[in-house]
């Protein structure tokens, strides 16, 4: 298990690792964790966490709730960033998937009472996605486990000028004239 600071933040679906590298590079007293179950992406962004010299940057390979259950302790976390989760919505499995039972998904009931069992008080979720229909579902979600909606603040100052929130995914998406739904809220 890492070593968790005051301060903590997960990546849920760190993917390259961009916004973990950018926000150890900008919170350094902030320690940020990336989890993603892909093995490539893993290793890329194990590269750049090593490349980039961070002692706060992190990267663990894993599914994420997965890592939440077995390795973070109650109340330690202070932010979770879901941004752009997979399965992200290429174009082969676009048209399928508009017409898929969205509820086995990452962001599920399960999924959100882990994130608020490992939550600090204060603790928010930042959720981004291209899929308009994941981010209904998200949404509801939120409003059914009676969660507070805040309004969404930058999770990085130092992004590209009109990023959200600084992904590679989110880059391309937007490449794509892609719209972006997004959502932030506060899980204790």
């Amino acid at each position: 298990m890492l070593a968790l600071s005051q301060r903590t933040e997960i990546d849920c679906g760190s993917g390259r690792g961009n916004f973990t590298i950018e926000g150890a590079r900008e919170h350094p007293d902030t320690t940020f964790i990336g989890v993603d179950i892909n093995l490539n992406q893993h290793k890329v962004s194990e590269a750049a966490r090593r490349k980039s010299q961070l002692p706060n940057a992190h990267f663990v390979h894993a599914e994420v709730k997965d890592y939440l259950v077995r390795y973070v302790p109650d109340a330690t976390i202070s932010a979770f960033h879901v941004y752009f989760p997979t399965p992200h919505m290429s174009s082969i499995i676009r048209e399928n998937a508009l017409a898929q039972d969205l509820r086995g998904w990452l962001i599920s009931p399960g999924f959100i009472e882990e994130l608020r069992r490992a939550a600090l008080p204060g603790a928010t979720m930042r959720f981004a996605t291209d899929h308009r229909p994941y981010a209904n579902e998200v949404s509801q979600l939120v409003a059914r486990m009676n969660l507070t909606v805040l309004p969404w603040t930058e999770p990085l100052a130092h992004k590209s000028v009109g990023d959200l929130v600084g992904t590679g995914c989110e880059r391309a998406m937007r490449r794509r004239g892609r719209d972006i739904h997004f959502l932030q809220c506060a899980l204790r």
